[in-house]
């Protein structure tokens, strides 16, 4: 005999026998989150203010993307035309170009 549908029990953590939501924590996280909007709301909005930050941001992620691209890229244009142009050997061309990349790194150091 059918007698209806039957809930499906939530699945839950071995040791957990029933799914109570705790009170005191959804207050906690409502307490956070106003804690994070006031100091959004804080947060200077002049468009002079964003702009700076849009700038530091940018040369932060140019300063990552030239220390992470950089030397590879110095590494495969100074092996490969060495070899493709003078007919070095492969592995002459390469420690060439890792001693280029050497002073690459060298001088970011150094700038940095």
């Amino acid at each position: 005999m059918h007698t209806g549908w039957r809930r499906a029990k939530p699945l839950l953590p071995p040791g957990v026998r029933a799914a109570v939501a705790i009170h005191g924590l959804r207050l906690r996280a409502l307490d956070v989150w106003a804690r994070l909007e006031a100091r959004l709301a804080a947060f200077p909005a002049s468009g002079r203010a964003r702009e700076q930050l849009a700038r530091r941001a940018l040369a932060v992620v140019a300063k990552f993307l030239l220390l992470a691209v950089l030397p590879f890229f110095v590494l495969m244009r100074v092996s490969v035309f060495l070899y493709s142009h003078y007919a070095y050997p492969t592995w002459l061309a390469l420690a060439a170009g890792v001693g280029c990349t050497l002073v690459v790194l060298t001088a970011g150091a150094a700038h940095a």
